[in-house]
């Protein structure tokens, strides 16, 4: 587990581990195919003081939410039981654990829960709008798959940019997003749809007038999300209309990004 974070200087450094958790008195444990228990506290040691970029540590153990949790932090009056767990966490470091320090963790057709959806995660459920995937995002798709009297899966990071642990599938194309000003004068400008958008029909082999070109584009905005009408209204009624479309708020946030060029 060592040569993993030794020599590491200036790389993104990935940490997985499925398997036993137990508690011990120095806090929890990850117990090894020997039966050889590693305190956690030992893992978060190794990722504090490595030279690594970043750091992401995920693991599918019970009891596996109490890494980076140092004891003696929290205030001495509060009584044990009432004390929140204060983690210590260099920059860089993110953590993302199946269970929190007190729980156990569940298991199903050959996989812990926590890991299942993991891996649905990066197959593309855990997906932004340009398919990146990332540590918070794989949280986000995994914790709420967990009731009040399951598993609370834990999130811990110190970081400065979020690393990209995968690419998956697109909702929208990059060129489409990178073309956003190009439609949209500002992040807040509407477009007034027009009885040319829709026209008098054309052939399914031909790409439509500039106007119908504009509406097929708009169409794949509202899809998947970026883009809207007054109450939601079909873009068939808003051109009978000529009612406006508009960027929704993550639609602004992606013009934004085009606007800058950072797309």
């Amino acid at each position: 587990m060592a040569q993993l974070f030794e020599n590491a200087s200036g790389k993104d450094l990935f940490f997985y581990f499925s398997g036993h958790g137990r508690e011990d008195i120095r806090g929890a444990e990850l117990v090894t195919s020997d039966n050889d228990g590693v305190p956690v506290n030992e893992l978060m040691t190794l990722a504090n003081n490595s030279a690594a970029s970043t750091v992401t540590i995920v693991l599918d153990c019970c009891f596996s939410g109490d890494v980076g949790n140092t004891p003696g932090l929290q205030a001495t009056q509060v009584a044990p039981d009432f004390r929140k767990a204060i983690a210590a966490l260099s920059e860089g470091v993110t953590v993302l654990a199946a269970s929190k320090s007190t729980e156990v963790s569940m298991e199903s057709a050959g996989h812990g829960e926590f890991t299942r959806l993991l891996l649905d995660g990066l197959d593309g459920a855990a997906t932004d709008h340009l398919g990146n995937i990332t540590a918070l995002s794989l949280y986000a798709h995994a914790s709420r798959a967990f009731d009040a009297w399951e598993q609370t899966p834990v999130f811990k990071a110190h970081v400065t940019d979020a690393v990209l642990l995968r690419s998956g599938p697109e909702w929208i194309s990059a060129e489409d997003a990178r073309h956003l000003p190009d439609h949209f004068d500002t992040a807040t400008s509407r477009i007034s749809l027009t009885d040319e958008h829709e026209g008098e029909g054309r052939p399914l082999s031909s790409p439509g007038t500039p106007a119908q070109q504009e509406l097929d584009y708009l169409k794949r905005l509202r899809n998947v999300g970026l883009a809207t009408t007054e109450n939601d209204e079909d873009f068939y009624f808003a051109t009978l209309q000529h009612h406006d479309v508009f960027l929704t708020p993550a639609g602004r946030m992606l013009w934004a990004l085009a606007d800058k060029g950072s797309l």
